[in-house]
């Protein structure tokens, strides 16, 4: 069974980005058409950032033909024909991507926008359409779009259906600001942290974790005296107090003051447990948790706490199905301190616990895929199903050099 992620798409190199190459195939189909200017497009993708940028990259292309063409966002190829006639648009692309394997696709039509009332009682369009379609083979640009561009690093990410709707929504610690994202990157809420009291010892780098309930968040934050937790009802954030302790599926833990990490002194289902090493993240899936500890180890476990670690233990990884066959796999990223562009690999969980069971190290497992991001060190992800399609997609919070922070978004493509 052939299962690939957007991010991690294995295709052959090219010079010029996928979109590019699938745009200008696009264009020149079009203008084939011989469309009369100005010219209205319209595009629908899997994701409403692969539309956008598709919809630019397309634009720029007619542009240089001379076709003076206008995006319009319509909810419909129906309503985008509608808006092309109101704004006296003579002609419309509308086109549709589609992830098909390890392809890009693109189909749809030129059509005239002029409606000839003068041709009997039925309205008719002054001429016929032309059909588009085109394909390319997916690169990691066309399938690691932004999601969504942070003022500040993030220090962790969560993903959970915070409002019953069956969709995940996308919950971001910054130092400064607590964010609630739709599956689109849009924000939904936000909460302003600058106000609450600072740590007498703040972490160097920005460090935290997010736990996730219907309608309550609660998170810790090394730069943070306290914690919070938060209720979250009609996209609204409203504080419910201060916390110094997080649970974190069956784990609860507490910040050391000064470093990222929390104390290896934690409670494991409300009963004391020390773990092998001050912890960095967790999180849970199928009856399988994941630990990573600050001294470059981690663990995973069933149902147990923690006792063998493996090495090599990345920086950011996560339980997730991917392919939403009710089996899960470990999605990681490399130890890198600054890398350029981030390694991510993934791996079946069996695999990880044989490694784990004989102390080896991760470096050793061989992965089912293996890519890299575009830029940026990837210090958090979190997995949960954004579109309700059963198969979970993996959000990665990216540290750029620049000081900011990106979301980048990874999503299976097969069927």
């Amino acid at each position: 069974m052939l299962l690939v992620l957007l991010l991690l798409t294995a295709a052959p190199a090219d010079p010029e980005p996928a979109l590019a190459r699938l745009a200008r195939a696009v264009a020149e189909q079009s203008s084939r058409a011989t469309p009369e200017a100005p010219v209205a497009i319209h595009v629908e993708a899997p994701t409403p950032a692969l539309a956008r940028a598709f919809a630019s990259l397309l634009a720029a292309e007619l542009a240089a033909r001379k076709l003076s063409p206008v995006v319009l966002e319509a909810p419909s190829p129906a309503v985008a024909e509608r808006l092309a006639r109101e704004r006296d648009l003579r002609s419309l692309v509308r086109v549709s991507l589609a992830a098909e394997n390890t392809r890009l696709v693109a189909r749809g039509d030129v059509l005239p926008t002029w409606v000839n009332f003068w041709a009997g009682s039925t309205p008719t369009r002054s001429g016929p359409a032309a059909a588009v379609a085109a394909t390319v083979d997916a690169d990691l640009q066309a399938m690691t779009l932004v999601l969504a561009r942070l003022a500040a690093p993030p220090a962790a990410i969560a993903v959970a259906d915070l409002d019953g709707d069956k969709r995940g929504e996308i919950v971001v610690l910054t130092d400064d600001e607590l964010l609630v994202l739709a599956a689109d990157g849009k924000t939904i809420a936000r909460a302003d942290l600058r106000s609450l009291p600072p740590a007498a010892r703040p972490t160097r780098e920005s460090f935290g974790a997010i736990s996730l309930q219907p309608g309550r968040i609660a998170w810790l934050s090394g730069r943070r005296a306290h914690g919070e937790a938060l209720t979250f009802a009609a996209g609204a954030l409203k504080s419910a107090g201060p916390i110094d302790e997080l649970a974190l599926d069956g784990v609860t833990v507490k910040a050391v003051p000064g470093i990222n990490a929390f104390a290896a002194e934690a409670s494991w289902f409300g009963k004391p447990v020390t773990l092998p090493a001050p912890l960095t993240t967790t999180n849970s899936r199928g009856g399988s948790s994941l630990f990573l500890f600050a001294n470059g180890t981690g663990a995973i476990t069933r149902g147990v706490p923690p006792v063998a670690v493996f090495s090599g233990a990345p920086s950011a990884a996560v339980i997730a199905d991917l392919d939403g066959d009710g089996s899960f796999e470990l999605l990681a990223t490399s130890a890198r301190s600054f890398p350029d562009g981030d390694e991510v690999k993934v791996l079946p969980i069996a695999a990880v616990e044989a490694l784990a069971a004989r102390a080896g190290s991760l470096s050793e497992g061989t992965p089912v895929w293996s890519g890299t991001t575009p830029r940026g060190r990837v210090l958090c992800a979190a997995a949960g199903d954004l579109d309700g399609d059963g198969a979970e997609e993996v959000v990665l919070g990216s540290w750029l050099a620049d000081g900011t922070g990106e979301l980048h978004l990874a999503r299976r493509i097969a069927p």
